[in-house]
């Protein structure tokens, strides 16, 4: 590699995971994303033993397994790509820069697009490390370990162009109509549709026996990727040559499709519209409050990456809902459905508020201000006002989405006091707390300078900090509500869960209230 690749990919690097020459801010950023990496680690851990604790019982080869987990690697990268690809490939303002550089143009290209694979190699890391060990040590074969490091590698180079090729498609058809980003966001639900009917297909398996439907799940999981039926073909070693080679060229063409098409479609995702008519119209003088919350309307439905990579909570919480309900109402057994309405069927709003409140845009409305917060603190703003104007925003964002799931679940169950209790407004109170605390860390972490809104939106430690808060408490109101609903009554887990939240929420608004005059005023603009 040449001196120009390696510097640029270097620089690079510090951008996308934030690297500074302060230690303390280093170990800051770091640690909340090392948490998060050991705690996925964990829940991936723990299936991987369980599984593959019952096949081998069953005397079931153990790759199984592995693929299975390859195959959601590929789901969740796919789903989470697609928002990036404009941004990060395509919508770099530092191109036209980087181009007038000594540099070549397939250095610059193939920097990006690493940038883009190290950070999804993240999930691949997640999924397939950890069950790699599991199947390894349960299955006593020493091969497992070569098939997991080929899956590590390589399972992110399908996914990602696909995500290029969807993510391209969709931008180049909004961005050419007056509500694009609304359009983005429809593209972007029919996609997740997409990609979660596919996971929930594997209830269509027509067998009879448990285990059987456990291998055809895991089957349907490893054909998320193609590519991990190359590892099936009954040749040792041959057959991970055959991956390794078909993988390898997939990349190699990418790379070649990208570099001589690369200049054509930053052009069509970069350039502006012209021939635009401007009308004048009487400007109305407006209420603080109600300017400010204008203004950060305005700034929600006008940004990609804000919209999307805060609005795919709202939307996963919708799809998992709709087809979670199917999936429970295709089983015919009559029996099974009355313990899922009555055992299972209560604790299933904590799957709402969970996704709901995952990735609120409150965790960062103020990275969102960017070089335009003087403005907050030099006029004479109320900055309680401004605190409320967030939070607004971040509630009429994430409560509809969350409310629309509940009455879909209300559907499904027996409607009682009970369950409305739980399905309608546990997930309501929740979101309000988690609303007010990630206003709050924001407060604490801003990101004020930025150059590209993928770093206001998700290299952002206010945005990982609420995430996992949000698992934290979600995993409180979980285990307090299945403890007391299994061994005490559900009516008293169901009251007790929406008091812990309530107290939450109150907590959360105290700590914006008495706490927000404060923190805005020794922001470093």
């Amino acid at each position: 590699m040449n001196k120009p690749f390696l510097a640029l990919f270097k620089v690079t690097l510090k951008q996308s995971f934030d690297f500074r020459k302060n230690n303390k801010k280093n170990i800051a950023f770091i640690v909340p994303i090392l948490c998060i990496v050991l705690l996925g680690c964990f829940f991936s851990s723990i299936y991987a033993y369980l599984f593959s604790y019952m096949l081998k019982e069953a005397n079931v080869s153990l790759n199984v397994v592995l693929y299975a987990m390859a195959g959601f690697a590929t789901m969740l990268i796919l789903t989470t790509t697609v928002p990036k690809v404009k941004n990060i490939l395509f919508g770099g303002q530092d191109y036209e820069m980087l181009s007038a550089l000594p540099i070549k143009k397939s250095s610059i290209i193939a920097v990006k697009f690493l940038g883009l694979y190290l950070v999804e190699l993240l999930f691949s890391f997640v999924f397939i490390v950890p069950s790699t060990i599991i199947v390894v040590v349960l299955g006593s074969s020493p091969l497992l370990l070569i098939e997991g490091l080929l899956l590590f590698l390589f399972i992110p180079i399908l996914p990602l162009i696909l995500a290029g090729t969807v993510g391209m498609s969709i931008a180049l058809i909004s961005d050419h109509f007056k509500f694009g980003n609304i359009l983005t966001v429809f593209f972007y639900l029919i996609f997740l549709c997409a990609v979660m009917y596919l996971s929930f297909s594997m209830s269509n398996a027509n067998a009879t026996e448990d285990m059987t439907d456990i291998i055809t799940t895991f089957q349907v999981f490893s054909w998320f990727n193609p590519t991990i039926q190359l590892l099936l073909i009954d040749l040792p070693v041959v057959n991970y040559l055959i991956f390794f080679a078909v993988n390898l060229s997939l990349f190699g063409l990418m790379a070649i499709t990208l570099g001589y098409c690369y200049d054509y479609f930053h052009v069509l995702m970069t350039s502006t519209k012209c021939h635009r008519t401007y009308l004048a119209k009487p400007v109305k003088q407006k209420g603080v409050f109600k300017a400010i919350f204008t203004l950060d309307l305005k700034r929600y439905f006008s940004s990609k990456a804000y919209l999307l990579n805060t609005m795919t909570g709202g939307i996963l919480t919708i799809v998992m809902t709709i087809f979670m309900v199917v999936v429970f109402l295709r089983i015919d057994d009559p029996e099974a459905m009355i313990v899922l309405r009555e055992r299972v069927a209560p604790y299933l709003p904590i799957m709402i508020l969970w996704c709901a409140s995952i990735a609120v845009p409150s965790s960062v409305c103020i990275n969102m201000e960017g070089k335009g917060m003087w403005q907050v603190k030099c006029l004479p703003v109320d900055y309680r006002k401004y605190a409320l104007s967030k939070i607004l925003l971040s509630e009429l964002i994430t409560a509809p989405t969350a409310l629309i799931a509940s009455i879909i679940l209300l559907f499904y169950m027996e409607i009682t006091p009970i369950y409305v209790i739980t399905t309608l407004l546990l997930p309501q109170v929740y979101l309000l707390a988690m609303n007010c605390l990630a206003f709050y860390v924001n407060m604490c972490f801003p990101n004020l300078k930025w150059s590209n809104e993928i770093k206001a939106v998700k290299n952002s430690m206010s945005a990982v900090l609420s995430m996992l808060i949000d698992f934290a408490g979600s995993l409180i109101v979980a285990a307090v509500f299945l403890l007391l609903g299994v061994y005490v009554d559900v009516w008293v887990g169901a009251i007790t869960v929406l008091g812990l939240s309530l107290i939450f929420a109150i907590f959360g608004v105290c700590l914006v209230y008495y706490k927000c005059e404060k923190k805005i005023s020794f922001l470093e603009i």
